[in-house]
């Protein structure tokens, strides 16, 4: 079983579980949410599915535990957009631009999915100046680096590339293999270590991702999973495709 795996606790009910693959991110998360002004922007990119979001969101939780009072703001790259748009209609700008811009931290998850509003983008291009000013910060989270967008301007990719740029992978088999055990211990299912890594070679995904699978499974014949587990027979594939399928 693989022992190079860490658990990321934010202080809430989903935590990030890190292999060697993602090592670095969990370090340099650590260092960003001690220093949130030197590292800010915090741009965490990857494929879908990898964890960004939840990292985001965990780094917004550990930002309202150390301090409660501070404003945190979390909101994604179309409702950026949209909600500019629609202050723009309503001729209420100044009044969004007041609500992101006083936030202690500014949380944008899917930045990417504004990429052709070049109006919204032009405004949060100035929203990263006016927090960096105010000695705030901000995490954004896209699919890819931001000098590879070729919607966003010069400017904003300057911008975006003044603070720490972190790739967030997908869980490599190991780490899956080990967050399928994990999953199975607290469910109370028995899997051997051969059917941890049977499930695992069959999910890419984040945490939520492999811990729905396992509970597919625990959602299935009970006595039919215990007896795979302690030896008794195979883990038939056709009970894990079946997960996987409700799931994927």
């Amino acid at each position: 079983m693989v022992t190079d795996v860490i658990t990321i606790d934010f202080g809430t009910e989903k935590s990030f579980v890190a292999g060697p693959e993602n090592r670095a991110v969990a370090c340099a998360l650590d260092d960003f949410c001690e220093q949130w002004e030197l590292a800010s922007p915090l741009v965490l990119y990857g494929p879908p599915l990898a964890g960004k979001s939840l990292l985001a969101r965990g780094a917004s939780a550990r930002r309202q535990i150390a301090y409660p009072d501070d404003k945190v703001l979390t909101m994604t790259g179309s409702d950026y957009a949209r909600e500019f748009a629609q202050a723009c209609k309503a001729q209420t700008v100044e009044m969004f631009s007041q609500r992101v811009r006083t936030c202690d931290l500014l949380i944008v998850d899917g930045l990417d999915e504004a990429a052709t509003k070049a109006p919204a983008l032009e405004h949060f291009c100035r929203t990263l100046d006016m927090l960096n000013r105010q000695c705030a910060a901000c995490v954004v989270t896209m699919r890819g680096l931001p000098a590879k967008r070729r919607e966003f301007s010069p400017a904003l990719v300057s911008r975006l590339t003044q603070g720490l740029a972190l790739e967030v992978a997908l869980p490599a088999l190991g780490t899956r293999r080990s967050i399928v055990a994990d999953a199975a211990r607290r469910r109370g299912l028995s899997l051997s270590d051969e059917n941890c890594l049977r499930l695992a070679r069959q999910i890419e995904g984040d945490v939520l991702t492999v811990d729905n699978a396992v509970a597919q499974l625990a959602a299935q014949d009970g006595n039919d999973l215990q007896n795979t587990g302690n030896g008794k027979s195979e883990l038939p594939l056709r009970q894990i495709t079946s997960a996987v399928s409700k799931i994927c």
